[in-house]
């Protein structure tokens, strides 16, 4: 069974959230692809409700009914989880390399 090591969960490789350039929170840099909207589910992510402007802090965002189904789909539902999150974060101990994009 395929899993997935998210490192933005467990913070070991140095990921942290990251911010797009169109002003919204991603669980890291990785996930600010070129194309974000071949993959439905990273691009629930991006939802206007989400942006920063329309949130007072980042725990708004955090709390999402998006980000939610977003932290279950990398630690449960590996069938679920945007293609980016299973290229960079689908092996424990490397970094697979570019997210092609399809």
């Amino acid at each position: 069974m395929a899993k997935i090591y998210p490192r933005c969960e467990k913070k070991i490789h140095g990921k942290d959230y990251a911010l797009s350039a169109k002003g919204f929170v991603l669980p890291c840099c990785w996930c600010d692809t070129i194309q974000p909207s071949k993959d439905t589910e990273l691009m629930k992510l991006f939802r206007p409700h989400l942006h920063i402007s329309k949130n007072e802090t980042i725990d708004e965002i955090l709390l999402s009914d998006e980000w939610l189904n977003f932290k279950d789909s990398i630690t449960k539902d590996y069938e679920k989880a945007p293609k980016v999150c299973k290229r960079f974060c689908g092996h424990q101990d490397k970094i697979k390399g570019v997210v092609e994009n399809d």
